[in-house]
């Protein structure tokens, strides 16, 4: 039997025994989701809480009302409802 994973928490077939297969799991969760190809191997992302974000300087209503509308209006016409 393998082991269970952190991610979805599959068992993992590793054709060793558990205390050899828990000695190749890295540690971190990055790494981890990089192993199991997850993940895109490189530097970790920065945490959102450090990203400089700035509000946007105009009001955004108008942008917003007229993707929902589209994507309303698209649906209409997949449905076959227009």
């Amino acid at each position: 039997m393998g082991i269970m994973s952190d991610v979805g928490k599959q068992p993992i077939g590793t054709g060793k025994s558990q205390d050899e297969a828990s000695e190749n799991l890295p540690t971190d969760l990055h790494e981890r989701l990089v192993s199991a190809g997850l993940v895109r191997p490189g530097p970790k992302p920065r945490p959102i809480c450090e990203l400089e974000l700035e509000l946007p300087s105009c009001d955004s209503t108008l942008a917003v009302r007229a993707i929902l509308e589209d994507r309303a209006r698209d649906r209409r016409e997949d449905q076959g409802d227009d």
